[in-house]
């Protein structure tokens, strides 16, 4: 298969689990320790947040990113971090088995099942920092497949 078909065929991939995700999310309502995220998220002073993550043991950069999305003020998008997060890692699943296997077809299973996996698509529509934290471990072990094959982008990525 050529590179640009590969390409189309999992950014389609990509789109329906997008889809998927974004109608589930349109649906769910916001929970008690999503709103708790929220509540983290929205502290106004520097030090409550600090006291907040260290309480809750929580990676700050979900709770920055959140920060910002809150000030927009739409409810709507409080999932869009989740969300985005879940369709990067259908796009990474797909890339990191397209550098473990030659077969097209195996890759593109792949990120065909990461798309529609339940707990995948549950997982990216909580306003929680799991998905997010999952992307970027797809993003650091796709940067060591590169970096085991001498890419030099792969240690910049990887750094």
């Amino acid at each position: 298969m050529k590179p640009r078909t590969f390409w189309l065929w999992l950014i389609l991939i990509a789109l329906v689990g997008l889809v998927i995700r974004v109608d589930l999310g349109s649906r769910t309502y916001i929970d008690f320790d999503e709103w708790q995220h929220l509540f983290m998220a929205s502290s106004p002073r520097w030090a409550d947040l600090l006291f907040e993550l260290r309480t809750n043991a929580h990676p700050p950069l979900f709770f920055l990113l959140l920060g910002w999305v809150e000030r927009l003020g739409q409810p709507a998008l409080y999932r869009a971090i989740s969300i985005a997060a879940g369709t990067g890692s259908i796009v990474m699943a797909g890339l990191i088995v397209r550098r473990l296997f030659e077969s097209p077809l195996i890759q593109l299973t792949c990120a065909v099942a990461f798309a529609f996996s339940a707990d995948a698509v549950t997982i990216s529509n909580e306003i929680r920092s799991y998905q997010l934290a999952i992307f970027l471990v797809l993003v650091a072990f796709y940067a060591w497949l590169g970096m085991r094959s001498g890419s030099r982008r792969a240690c910049v990525v990887f750094a």
